[in-house]
């Protein structure tokens, strides 16, 4: 019994779909391994077209904008959109570990694009909402600290960055801020003391060493 002709066209039009979506899932992830963002979230954006449900596509277009934003970062050029369109797109794929640094990686970035355009009240929030859903956020909560320690909340910052060091306490950074802060509020010995910690953890930082010779340099001047 022969089939009818238009059997054999639906079943070529799947075969072609078939190899259509293959090809844009494969080209958008040969993109992104080459670092082209805006390409890869081209071919994924397409291939979405076609499957909205797969948390793979999902995934893989929110880490294309995530380089786009990354790229845009090295110029000054990035805007918070950039940023908060790959969280969004991360969320909506599938949730693991190495998903949720992504999405903290977009958030702070979209914390600081927020900061550089002025709205430093909106970036505190955001850092904040972050802090309440992942307490070990410890880059989220490192520049929280320096964004209310700019706003003259001294206390708030110092207190952020001692939970960081609660946290790590091999985290160079918290101690190297913590210090910066305790310095600015005239408490020098206390100070030196943090900054020679973050020295000993850091020893190459050419930053953390400037601090400490200048830290050094007042309290052998008298500072107290």
């Amino acid at each position: 019994m022969r089939r009818p002709p238009f059997l054999f066209l639906a079943a070529g039009f799947l075969v072609l779909a078939g190899c259509a979506d293959r090809t844009l899932k494969r080209n958008a992830r040969i993109a992104l391994l080459q670092g082209d963002g805006e390409r890869a979230a081209k071919f994924y954006e397409d291939a979405l077209d076609r499957d909205p449900g797969d948390a793979r596509l999902r995934r893989g277009l929110g880490e294309a904008w995530l380089l786009v934003a990354r790229d845009r970062a090295q110029d000054g050029e990035d805007k918070p959109s950039d940023w908060s369109r790959s969280a969004r797109e991360l969320e909506r794929g599938s949730v693991d570990t190495a998903t949720k640094r992504l999405v903290l990686e977009a958030r702070l970035g979209m914390a600081k694009a927020l900061a550089r355009a002025g709205d430093t009240d909106q970036a505190v929030r955001d850092l904040e909402k972050e802090l309440d859903s992942n307490p070990r956020a410890i880059a989220a909560r490192n520049y929280l600290a320096i964004l209310v320690d700019r706003r003259g909340e001294g206390d708030h910052a110092e207190e952020l960055f001692l939970q960081n060091a609660a946290i790590d306490s091999t985290d160079a950074d918290a101690w190297f801020n913590l210090a910066l802060v305790e310095w600015g509020r005239g408490r020098r010995l206390e100070a030196a003391d943090h900054m020679l910690r973050a020295s000993r953890l850091d020893p190459k930082d050419p930053e953390i060493l400037l601090w400490l010779e200048r830290i050094s340099k007042g309290l052998g001047e008298g500072g107290k």
